[in-house]
């Protein structure tokens, strides 16, 4: 059964700086749109199966992108799995813990 996500809006902040940053920053619309692929992948599979990733902190979880320094942050509500960030590996730990009660 497939839960249905919703999204904290600066983790959807998150997600569109990642890829602008791939596109204008590093000058490659081929890398922002692998990007946009890999985040829809992992979506796909945390909403498919959202106990499948490892406990990051209390009932949040994190999936990795593959090919990317990034991770999705999420928490399994039962009617629906909120994204909480999109976060990149070198950024301060638990930075996104304000964004969920």
């Amino acid at each position: 059964m497939t839960s249905r996500l919703r999204w904290h809006p600066a983790a959807a902040l998150e997600a569109r700086a990642a890829r602008r940053w791939y596109k204008d920053e590093q000058d490659s619309p081929e890398a922002a749109a692998r990007f946009h692929a890999a985040l829809r992948a992992a979506l796909a599979q945390v909403a498919e199966a959202p106990g499948r990733w490892p406990v990051l902190a209390d009932d949040l979880r994190k999936r990795p992108l593959h090919g990317f320094p990034y991770r999705v942050v999420y928490q399994d509500r039962g009617d629906h799995v909120l994204i909480v960030a999109v976060m990149h590996e070198r950024q301060r730990p638990g930075y996104w813990s304000v964004r969920v009660g």
